[in-house]
């Protein structure tokens, strides 16, 4: 090859390392008059090598490259990291050439390659970052806080690889201060993922120490955390969890995308939500946590935040913390904030969007990550489902997260056998459901976990022991509740109360409380509890003599409890009316079938992206008369947002088929 020749192809390789076509850095790297730089340059923008911006195709690159000569093309890129951190271009840029440099980074590699992960993270890139992090590490694999991080990174997209990161950080760490602060963080960073059961006593030991130490130099902020998160593990001990306070909001400091800051602040939330400490402070912390959240916070703080939200009946603002959640973060935190976003709809009584929703985080994580960690998702379809009136698939897909791997966290515990005591009832089988609401009260209980709505076994429990004339039994939980929602004194939770109360009650008192439940749960976003304390006052109004009063609850409750796409509900609500000499057509098995041709039209339209103006265009109405359709359709769907409309249908739709081509065994009462 002649010398002119050589020299282009030096230029050309030169060009495809650095992915430019500038011809400044092209000269340098490849060490050639900037003229015969410029040649080349020209040359591959000619035969459309170069995009318009100046920048190599992809398939051009590799062609650009000598075959084979693997060890010159890492020459170059360790030869074109140097000169772009000479020229002071961002790290991220840096970086790039030193992921392509075999063997352990230098000392000042690894300091840019941790800068481009912070560039990284700060955009949610928590892919890239790790894979920055991971070659750092090469150079001070002994550096317990460079692991640490390397592991947070890590639990946004692949949870089960970031486990033996934090342990060894945990191995690493000779401070107890720094222990707890790992300890904390990947008990937060690995909600519901599956541990073996050595490695959650390690985390269970490593929190607790920091728990029985003094405090030192490090205070009182972290021992909370601490105890935050043993109540998220299940692993707290009642009595240590609940006595220390939560600190007051004056304790805090707001910055915005400050990592440690929000973090404290959503600790804070679900602290003293899962506590029943004080709705108020529980929501101004989770509402500070979320303002302060940039693109750089994992996704553990905003969906934190959200569950405390939620359990304070913040349902919109809980909801719209999630979706943050759901679009910056990596496909582990994607599924339980999706998740999260399911519970807090069915809870809202949206029951045919939750059911898609938690469909859509099952299969994303399920495609790309280990099938042991869809326990929580798993247990949120099938209370769904027994909603639905299809007990039977609920309790073979909990049948199958019971089989797969142990380990996840106490409050995944709670959902699975409140998911299964539900499930059990639906089929009649009131002692086993009893058996479960307990078991799930007793994990909660030792847990520290005080909410009365976040599992509100206790509240099942007195449904299903009067239904089988078994109220004594149920008075004490009824007070047991009682006094957890007076503390936390929601609409909802005071509701569940009153339910749970007038159930077991005889007489006038019983009739006077499940009124009470009735216009209590009407002013909380719980519309399915709503329905079941309207279905719960027609029944004890039938049994006392009065099928009048009886019908206009019982109706109202078939209405309600359709409307949500609580199938079984309604249709349960329904027959008693018919009982009490009532007429109603009967249940739609689908939510879709609720609406008129005209709200179907309408939905069709705004699916497909047309605008209210576009839809009177089309459908020769005005807007005022679409915005009355979409509104009637949001709610018989159960959706508050146009973007949920989708979703809904399609979980309608295919509730209708499976309905159409195997329906549910007959099931024990409801309510």
């Amino acid at each position: 090859m002649s010398a002119s020749g050589a020299t282009v192809r030096a230029a050309a390789a030169a060009v495809a390392v650095l992915g430019t076509a500038r011809t400044d850095l092209v000269a340098a790297l490849a060490g050639v008059p900037g003229p015969r730089a410029d040649e080349t340059v020209a040359m591959l923008g000619e035969c459309g090598a170069l995009t318009a911006g100046g920048d190599v195709h992809p398939a051009a690159r590799t062609a650009l490259l000598a075959p084979g000569d693997g060890r010159r093309t890492a020459e170059l890129h360790a030869r074109a990291a140097l000169l772009l951190s000479d020229a002071g271009r961002p790290a991220e840029q840096v970086a790039r050439h030193l992921m392509e440099v075999p063997g352990i980074p230098q000392p000042w590699m690894a300091a840019v390659l941790c800068d481009a992960a912070t560039a990284a993270e700060q955009r949610g890139a928590f892919a890239l970052a790790a894979g920055y992090l991971h070659r750092a590490l090469d150079t001070t694999p002994e550096d317990d806080r460079l692991r640490l991080r390397l592991a947070v990174a890590l639990a946004q997209t692949d949870p089960l690889a970031a486990v033996p990161m934090f342990r060894a950080a945990l191995a690493l760490a000779a401070d107890p201060a720094d222990r707890a602060r790992i300890a904390v963080e990947c008990a937060m960073a690995c909600l519901a993922v599956p541990l073996a059961p050595t490695h959650r006593a390690e985390l269970a030991e490593a929190l607790e120490r920091a728990l029985d130490g003094p405090d030192g130099d490090w205070g009182p902020r972290l021992r909370w955390q601490v105890r935050t998160a043993l109540l998220v593990t299940g692993r707290g001990r009642a009595s240590a969890v609940a006595t220390v306070p939560v600190p007051r909001a004056t304790a805090f400091t707001v910055a915005r995308d400050d990592t440690a800051n929000v973090q404290e602040q959503a600790l804070a939330a679900l602290r003293a939500a899962l506590a029943g400490h004080s709705r108020e402070l529980a929501v101004a912390a989770a509402r500070r946590a979320v303002a302060a959240a940039g693109p750089s916070c994992p996704g553990w703080p905003l969906i934190t935040a959200a569950a405390a939200l939620a359990l304070a009946d913040e349902t919109d603002a809980a909801t719209a913390a999630l979706d943050r959640a759901v679009r910056g973060a990596g496909p582990w935190s994607r599924t339980l904030a999706r998740t999260g976003r399911a519970l807090v709809l069915h809870r809202a009584g949206a029951v045919a969007e939750a059911e898609a929703t938690v469909r859509a985080a099952i299969e994303d994580f399920g495609a790309a990550g280990s099938d042991a960690c869809l326990t929580a998702p798993r247990a949120v379809l099938a209370a769904v489902l027994v909603d639905r009136g299809e007990a039977h698939r609920a309790e073979a897909l909990l049948a199958d997260a019971d089989r797969s791997e142990a380990g996840g966290t106490g409050l995944e515990e709670q959902l699975f056998l409140l998911a299964r005591g539900r499930a059990r009832w639906a089929h009649g089988d009131a002692d086993a459901a009893l058996h479960l609401l307990r078991a799930c009260g007793r994990v909660q209980y030792d847990a520290g976990v005080a909410n009365p709505v976040f599992a509100p076994w206790w509240a099942d429990s007195c449904l299903v022991l009067a239904a089988v004339r078994r109220p004594t039994e149920g008075r004490v939980l009824a007070e047991y509740g009682a006094d957890l929602a007076a503390r936390w004194g929601t609409a909802r939770a005071l509701g569940l109360a009153a339910l749970a109360s007038g159930a077991v009650t005889p007489g006038r008192a019983g009739l006077d409380r499940l009124a009470e439940a009735v216009h209590l749960l009407a002013a909380s976003p719980a519309r399915a509890e709503h329905a079941r304390a309207e279905f719960g006052l027609g029944r004890a109004l039938l049994l006392a003599g009065d099928p009048a009063g009886a019908r206009e609850h019982l109706r109202t409750a078939t209405a309600l409890a359709g409307g949500c796409g609580a199938l079984a509900l309604a249709r349960a609500a329904r027959r008693l009316l018919i009982t009490a000499g009532g007429r109603m057509p009967e249940v739609a098995t689908s939510a879709a079938d609720l609406l008129t041709g005209a709200e179907l039209r309408v939905a069709g339209l705004a699916v497909d992206g047309a605008s209210n103006r576009q839809i009177a265009r089309t459908l020769f109405v005005t807007v005022r008369t679409v915005e009355s359709h979409l509104t009637s359709v949001y709610r018989k769907l159960g959706v508050t947002r146009r973007d949920g409309l989708a979703p809904a249908l399609d979980g309608a739709r295919r509730g209708a088929v499976r309905a159409a081509e195997e329906p549910p065994p007959a099931g024990g009462p409801t309510g």
